[in-house]
């Protein structure tokens, strides 16, 4: 049930009867209470929201004024004021960190000037990275680094691209695994599942071993089509009776011919 209308106090408007005065009027009152806790109500000026007066008026009014000493900076010859406090315990000689800092006695330094081993500039460093340096080679940024480490500067250098990279990426290979698909019909040849009902991809296998033939990579008779489940089959330790590995050439087809299943032979 709907509140009765009643009268706003303040701007004599009507509203829901929720609340003591009108959603106008309240929007003002707390915009004017955020506007006077910015201000402090001795001076004036801006404070800290959390405070109820400002700095310079609690130091006049709060705090007891002959505990505070007038000194000049023995460095820039400002006059400030600091706490007995402060003073007692040995600090509140200078004005700022940037005075202090300035009388401070040098600092003997531990760098040494190399050189960029790639672009040859000059540049200081730490002698503790020097000691970590792994080698005499410096380099000033990372560009130059990465600049050096490329191909056979590089610590995993392995003499180019590797084997596979290089068949997978060729025209033969992508030909054969073609005409591996088309022959195979895109079924497992181990347990008949298709492609378009198995979600994980399809691997193409090598009966003779990628290693131990490099004539037979890319020859489609020594190539067999698996899923990825029945791939890693293969490979593992369950795979007792050696199903789908041939150690030669000799028996690849008599090896396919006796472990594929005859409805699953095209």
């Amino acid at each position: 049930m709907a509140r009765k209308p009643i009268q706003c106090p303040k701007c004599n408007k009507l509203y829901s009867g929720q609340g003591k005065q009108c959603m106008d009027c309240f929007q003002k009152q707390q915009a004017e209470k955020g506007e006077k806790s910015k201000t402090c109500p001795l001076c004036g000026k801006e404070k800290h929201r959390q405070s109820s007066i400002c700095r310079a008026c609690s130091i006049a009014h709060v705090s007891k004024p002959e505990n505070y000493v007038t000194k000049p900076c023995p460095v820039c010859e400002k006059v400030f004021t600091v706490h007995v406090v402060h003073i007692n315990r040995g600090a509140g000689i200078y004005c700022s960190k940037h005075c202090a800092g300035s009388r401070r006695p040098a600092r003997k330094r531990t760098r040494l000037t190399v050189n960029c081993w790639t672009c040859g500039k000059h540049f200081e460093k730490h002698k503790s990275e020097i000691k970590k340096n792994v080698g005499d080679k410096h380099f000033c940024s990372p560009v130059c680094w990465y600049i050096y480490n490329q191909g056979e500067n590089h610590a995993e250098w392995q003499g180019g691209t590797p084997d596979r990279q290089r068949l997978y990426s060729s025209k033969e290979w992508k030909a054969a695994a073609l005409l591996v698909w088309k022959r195979d019909n895109g079924h497992c040849q181990r347990c008949g599942v298709r492609k378009e009902s198995y979600r994980k991809p399809f691997h193409i296998h090598h009966i003779v071993s990628f290693v131990s033939d490099e004539s037979l990579r890319a020859e489609p008779s020594n190539l067999i089509l698996l899923c990825e489940k029945c791939h890693k089959w293969v490979h593992s330790l369950k795979n007792v009776n050696k199903e789908f590995i041939c150690e030669s050439s000799n028996n690849i087809h008599a090896k396919r011919a006796d472990t594929i299943a005859p409805t699953q032979i095209l």
